[in-house]
C-alpha cells in the first residue's frame, strides 16, 4: 500500500515541478503525465529486479554452511603445529581498540 502511495506522490511532485517548463515549451500535459509514470514504472521494475537478484545471490553466495567458511584439516594441523589453540585470545589483544573487548 505504501509503495503505491510513494509512487503517486513522486509522480505528483515530478509533474508539478515540470509543469511550468512544459508550458513554456508548449508540451502537452498528457505527455508529461505519461512520461513520469513510464519512468517511475521502469525505475520500480529495475529496482525490483536488483532486489530479487541480491536476495538470490546472498542466499547462495553467503551460505554459512558453505565450504568456504569451514576450517580445513590443513589449517587445523597448522594451528596445532604452531601451538595456537584459541585465536580469540590473540586477536582480542590487537583488535580491542574501539571494538568488543573480551572479558577474562
Amino acid at each position: 500500500m505504501y509503495y503505491i502511495l510513494i509512487y503517486v506522490l513522486l509522480s505528483a511532485i515530478g509533474i508539478g515541478c515540470s509543469f511550468p517548463i512544459a508550458m513554456q515549451y508548449n508540451i502537452p500535459f498528457a505527455d508529461i503525465i505519461y512520461d513520469y509514470f513510464v519512468f517511475l514504472t521502469f525505475s520500480g521494475v529495475v529496482c525490483g529486479v536488483i532486489l530479487l537478484l541480491t536476495r538470490i545471490i546472498t542466499k547462495y553466495r553467503f551460505n554459512p554452511n558453505s565450504k568456504v567458511f569451514k576450517v580445513s584439516e590443513k589449517e587445523i594441523k597448522f594451528y596445532d603445529k604452531i601451538k595456537l589453540k584459541k585465536m580469540e585470545t590473540y586477536c582480542s589483544r590487537f583488535w580491542s581498540i574501539g571494538r568488543f573487548q573480551k572479558e577474562n
